[in-house]
């Protein structure tokens, strides 16, 4: 788990998002950076996360500042210019975010990281992949993060999530087709 966090935290796509001393050294190059790469380490992560406490413990010991980059890519900017990330990095916050109350502390006492997932929850751009994970990270982080319109928010992106133009572009980003 530490060298996958390792390759995740010196990734070009999410280096400049870290703050100062989680930079890469200098002269680190990456095998190959591209977003298929970082799509394929993200995927890894919330899977390896998602049946594994092992390791949960240690992206809570050791990968608490990945939190930062993970939200920038749900950003509706971000959607728009990587949606396979975004979709990937929804997915990690999302596990991340089950039963973890190390996370869900860290996220919580950021506002700007929980005002960022509030606002890919309903704001224009956001995928409807990444809404609706969004606000499944919403729930998983309890009734603290939520928004006093959480309910209303919650039927329509659901119900945008579940319209036939929406469930067909999801399938084509995520490979099924349309």
């Amino acid at each position: 788990m530490p060298s996958l966090l390792g390759a995740l935290t010196y990734h070009p796509a999410i280096a400049p998002h870290l703050p100062a001393p989680h930079q890469p050294p200098a002269g680190w190059e990456p095998d190959a950076a591209d977003e298929s790469v970082l799509c394929q380490l993200l995927d890894m992560l919330w899977e390896v996360c998602e049946c594994s406490s092992a390791a949960v413990e240690s992206f809570n010991g050791h990968g608490l500042h990945l939190l930062f980059p993970l939200v920038h890519f749900i950003t509706p900017a971000s959607c728009a210019a990587l949606p396979k990330v975004a979709s990937a990095a929804v997915q990690c916050l999302h596990v991340l975010t089950e039963e973890n109350q190390a996370v869900c502390e860290a996220l919580c006492s950021q506002p700007i990281l929980l005002g960022a997932i509030q606002a890919a929850v309903s704001q224009e751009g956001s995928s409807p992949i990444v809404a609706v994970l969004s606000l499944g990270t919403l729930v998983n982080l309890g009734p603290s993060a939520h928004r006093p319109d959480m309910a209303s928010t919650m039927q329509a992106v659901l119900s945008a999530a579940l319209s036939h133009d929406h469930v067909g572009s999801s399938r084509a980003m995520v490979g099924g087709g349309g």
